[in-house]
């Protein structure tokens, strides 16, 4: 299901994501940003492999090593962050299969979101979700940008590949 280097490109993702992340979450530094970039850029990835591989096609995953370079240059240069870290190359012919696949990723991320959300708003007393708020926030908010930001249709974006998928059913 993975390759050594698939393997290899998504802990890079995750280190140079972290790295990356590490001013604008906050909170306990290097640790904390690894976890958001684990559950915010890697699992929509992931997620856009799975329902890939669940329709046949060949799915696999890659660090953007330009995107990434990209996100260190607008680090550095205290610039907004808009870097695509990583993508995951698919071949397979169904167009349904193409569109659940690309909205695989958003919908990963607005169920971080949602998650994230109720915890919060509703699990707050609870020791584990007090100690973390601050962690949980930047997941919540973080996604919540992820899912709206891949669902606008513009060339690149899920929400374009998704509605260009759908074009041919």
């Amino acid at each position: 299901m993975f390759t050594i280097l698939e393997i290899i490109e998504i802990l890079i993702t995750i280190v140079a994501v972290s790295y990356i992340l590490k001013p604008y979450v906050g909170g306990r530094g290097y640790k904390q940003a690894a976890i958001i970039s684990t559950f915010s850029i890697v699992f929509h990835e992931l997620a856009h492999k799975f329902v890939a591989l669940s329709f046949g096609f060949r799915a696999v995953y890659h660090a953007n090593i330009w995107g990434l370079g990209i996100g260190f240059l607008f680090r550095i240069m205290g610039l907004p962050l808009f870097f695509i870290p990583a993508y995951v190359s698919i071949s397979g012919s169904d167009p349904l299969g193409f569109a659940l696949t690309a909205l695989a990723g958003p919908l990963t991320n607005l169920s971080i979101y949602v998650i994230s959300f109720v915890l919060l708003r509703y699990f707050s007393h609870m020791d584990f979700v007090y100690e973390n708020a601050q962690l949980i926030y930047s997941l919540m908010r973080i996604n919540m940008l992820l899912a709206i930001f891949n669902m606008i249709p513009i060339p690149g974006t899920d929400g374009y590949n998704a509605i260009s998928a759908l074009r041919y059913l």
